[in-house]
């Protein structure tokens, strides 16, 4: 047995609980390897726990699931002509992108065989697709989006695991409206723009809508939900289920889709964050005396953040060094 598949029975025994002690030894070890490997253990969880097939006498077959992951990223069309992008660079996204096959596909969250699950994984901002009723989807990094081939009268549901932006065709007469699930929220649509947030590492779940109107709650047995319109930002907190509302007053809401950020007089203690984020770099800046100045500056994805910084000498008077874990920066002063 190669040792992915049997990372991947440890994990669903260790779900329901049926880990021998020398399993249990094997399977925190690797844990302790690398901590993509607990991200995808919480992961893994959710999307299990969530699942209304969930059975805890399924066994799943690794086999069969590898065969049918391997067939999907080496084939470049299917029958229907689509294309369904594949694309992880890092051998670790094969095992999250079988971990989803196991779960979903084989516990029958698209149950009909004919219209089996699509999944669009991504490492990089940007990957897109086309769903069956015309809806668009950006992906951003480790992100990763569950699919059915083709959408039934009876739903439009999509499942989504990280962050992605949506634009979503309106429903067709005889349709239902168009459905986002992540582990702790649902979101609903009729035909709207909107941005999803939803990683399994944070402890909230964020809508962000561009149009139309979206209704945001969270999957437990509850009846509240919020309607969010244009230009606002609906917020779930994971630990007590609260929803709450706001107006999206940030310019870089959408920084990973459209390659820019944009900075009109913001604090610095703002704009590190996002150029942290943006760039996918550790900044930091402790020792600096500009958090409270005020920036003005359009960044693209192709600049390049020690050329920024060194320009900061100059606006700013600060010092910085480079170094395994990022920047320090430290001094300046506000113009």
């Amino acid at each position: 047995m190669e040792q992915k598949e049997k990372y991947l029975i440890l994990i669903h025994k260790y779900i329901t609980k049926q880990l021998s002690a020398s399993e249990k030894k094997a399977f925190d070890e690797w844990l302790a390897q690398d901590p993509i490997h607990q991200h995808l253990l919480e992961s893994t969880e959710s999307l299990w726990e969530s699942s209304a097939s969930y059975k805890e006498t399924y066994e799943p077959d690794v086999k069969a699931g590898w065969e049918k992951l391997s067939k999907r990223i080496n084939s470049k069309s299917h029958n229907d002509g689509k294309t369904v992008v594949l694309r992880p660079s890092r051998s670790r996204w094969w095992l999250a992108a079988a971990a989803v096959l196991l779960l979903v596909g084989s516990l029958g969250w698209f149950i009909a065989n004919d219209n089996s699950p699509e999944w669009i994984t991504a490492d990089t901002a940007g990957e897109t697709i086309q769903l069956s009723d015309g809806s668009m989807v950006t992906l951003n990094d480790n992100s990763v989006l569950m699919y059915p081939k083709r959408f039934e009268s009876t739903g439009r549901v999509v499942r989504l695991q990280g962050e992605a932006f949506f634009n979503v065709t309106k429903a067709k007469k005889g349709f239902s409206p168009f459905k986002v699930e992540t582990a702790k929220a649902d979101v609903e649509v009729l035909g709207t723009s909107f941005n999803v947030r939803a990683y399994e590492s944070l402890q909230i779940t964020e809508v962000t809508v561009r149009s139309g109107k979206v209704s945001l709650a969270g999957n437990t047995n509850t009846n509240e939900k919020i309607i969010l319109q244009a230009n606002e930002k609906g917020a779930l907190a994971h630990n007590n289920g609260k929803l709450t509302v706001s107006k999206d007053e940030q310019l870089n809401t959408l920084s990973w889709k459209t390659g820019k950020l944009v900075f009109d007089g913001t604090p610095i203690k703002e704009v590190i964050p996002e150029m942290e984020k943006f760039f996918a770099v550790k900044i930091n800046w402790n020792g600096v005396n500009i958090k409270d100045c005020l920036h003005t500056d359009d960044i693209v994805k192709s600049d390049n953040l020690k050329d920024i910084l060194e320009s900061w000498k100059t606006i700013y008077n600060i010092r910085f060094e480079q170094n395994d874990a990022g920047f320090i920066l430290t001094e300046g002063k506000c113009k």
